[in-house]
């Protein structure tokens, strides 16, 4: 039985977490997934989404500081994976880190510089085909993420949800030991500096701050089931709507949901199987806590 979901406090949410502070913290979290490869595997379901979506460009909405979709697209070209060209856009937009990746696959990857909500009215209405959000979802709270999944249901023709981990007992502990590899962060980094250092290395507070942010997003992530009760009930029908999962380090289980508007006049799934279970079915026995 998993533990009920909660919405709790997470430091990175916070707008006064900022400057050599915010940047700390996207480097540390941003080692954390390039040497971890959590997401080294889900080339293949996003590949497999935006083919099936028509290969149109894709909005990533709280990308952060890229580094899932640095993952994605790095063992795509390992894998010689097609993959879509990807906007990359946040609320708290890491410049440095967008110009990187932009410039490491040019023409591949752009990015919005001004800040993006991902849950405001210009994302909903922007005439974006394909939207991705990568450990970005479990940020919303339930109104928020009805209110984000019935904009892009209804304006878009795609979605796909990528998450780090499974909301478990478990789970919940798991991030304590990212300790110790992410006080290593700033001597691996790509823009060193001394205070950086001295705040996560010698002082680690960044450290402990992305460990009490794990915790809470173990509690915070949104399982399949509940993600698809959020959606509104013509989509859920309008949609072919498919969720899998990787296993990661061991003992970590990166999830995904994607979601493609079906043809006019097709039912739900009628035009694609299954890769790892629909599950629509189970949408009506949903409980978590708000």
């Amino acid at each position: 039985m998993p533990p009920p979901r909660v919405h709790g406090f997470e430091f990175c949410d916070q707008p006064w977490l900022a400057g050599v502070w915010r940047e700390a913290y996207m480097d540390a979290l941003g080692f954390l997934f390039r040497v971890g490869g959590i997401y080294r595997r889900m080339h293949g379901p996003f590949g497999r989404w935006a083919r099936l979506a028509g290969g149109a460009r894709v909005l990533d909405l709280a990308s952060g500081g890229a580094g899932p979709i640095e993952t994605l697209l790095r063992t795509a070209r390992d894998a010689r994976t097609a993959m879509p060209g990807i906007t990359l856009s946040d609320l708290y937009p890491d410049l440095p880190s967008y110009r990187r990746l932009a410039a490491a696959f040019a023409g591949q990857v752009d990015y919005i510089a001004a800040p993006v909500d991902a849950v405001g009215p210009s994302v909903a209405g922007n005439g974006t085909r394909l939207n991705s959000i990568c450990t970005g979802f479990h940020h919303f709270n339930p109104a928020q993420a009805r209110r984000f999944l019935a904009g892009i249901t209804e304006r878009s023709d795609g979605l796909f949800i990528m998450e780090p981990m499974w909301r478990s007992w478990h789970s919940l502990f798991l991030p304590i030991l990212t300790f110790l590899p992410l006080m290593l962060a700033p001597l691996f980094a790509r823009r060193f500096s001394c205070a950086k250092l001295l705040i996560t290395t010698i002082v680690p507070v960044v450290p402990m701050l992305i460990v009490f942010d794990g915790m809470a997003s173990a509690l915070r992530m949104y399982r399949p089931e509940e993600i698809l009760a959020m959606v509104p009930e013509p989509a859920r029908h309008a949609w072919h709507w498919e969720w899998g999962s990787h296993r990661c380090l061991l003992l970590f289980r990166a999830t995904y949901l994607f979601g493609v508007r079906t043809a006019k006049g097709a039912g739900a799934g009628a035009q694609w199987a299954p890769c790892e279970g629909l599950v629509q079915a189970q949408v009506d026995r949903v409980t978590f806590l708000k």
